[in-house]
C-alpha cells in the first residue's frame, strides 16, 4: 500500500476504536472476560504502548541503511501483501506492559489515540519523504523497512478488532445477566 493508502486506512481504524472508547461505562471497560483475558481498556492500552514502541523503530529505520538486505519472513511478506496479519496469538516476552496494564479512564484512551493519530500522520509524511533503506525486525515477520513497519500499525489496530469483538460479546452476556 501506499502511504497515502495507509494514512487513510488508518484515519478509519483509529477513528472506530475512538468511538468504541465511547460505547463503555467504566466499569465495562475494566472488565476483563476470564482470568487471564484482556479488558478493553487493556486492549487499547496496549494498541497505545505498541505504537510508540513501533515509532521508534521506525526512527531506526530512517537514520540510515542498516539491514538493508536482510528479509521478511514468509508471514510477514504475506502479511504485506494481503493487508492482513494472521489470525495467530503472538506471545509477547514478559514486560512491564504484558499484560498490558489497565488505563485510567476511557478519556485518558481517547486522548492517547488522539496523539498517536497525529503522531502516525506525523511519521508518515517522514515516511514518505525519507530514501532510507534501513530495516529493522519484527519478531514473526523478520526485517521491515519504515513503510512496511508504517503499515503493521494499521494492521496491528485492526487485528485487534477481532478481540474486541470477542470481549464485546461477552460483555453484552455480562450486562444481560446482571
Amino acid at each position: 500500500m501506499e502511504i497515502d493508502e495507509i494514512k487513510k486506512s488508518f484515519d478509519q481504524t483509529v477513528d472506530d476504536w475512538k468511538s468504541a472508547t465511547e460505547e463503555y461505562t467504566e466499569q465495562l471497560f475494566e472488565l476483563r472476560p476470564s482470568e487471564g483475558g484482556w479488558s478493553i481498556g487493556q486492549v487499547c492500552e496496549h494498541l497505545i504502548v505498541s505504537t510508540k514502541r513501533v515509532f521508534v523503530v521506525i526512527d531506526k529505520c530512517l537514520s540510515g541503511n542498516d539491514n538493508e538486505n536482510e528479509q521478511k519472513t514468509e508471514a510477514g511478506e504475506s502479511a504485506i501483501k494481503i493487508n492482513i496479519l494472521a489470525n495467530m496469538k503472538v506471545q509477547n516476552p514478559a514486560h512491564k506492559e504484558n499484560p498490558p496494564l489497565q488505563p485510567e479512564n476511557r478519556l485518558l484512551v481517547r486522548e492517547a489515540f488522539e496523539d498517536i493519530h497525529h503522531d502516525f500522520m506525523q511519521v508518515a509524511e517522514k515516511v514518505k519523504a525519507s530514501k532510507a533503506t534501513g530495516k529493522e525486525k519484527h519478531p514473526v515477520l523478520g526485517f521491515m523497512n519504515a513503510h512496511e513497519w508504517l503499515h503493521t500499525v494499521d494492521m496491528h489496530w485492526r487485528h485487534h478488532i477481532k478481540q474486541k469483538e470477542s470481549i464485546d460479546a461477552f460483555l453484552k452476556s455480562f450486562v444481560a445477566h446482571k
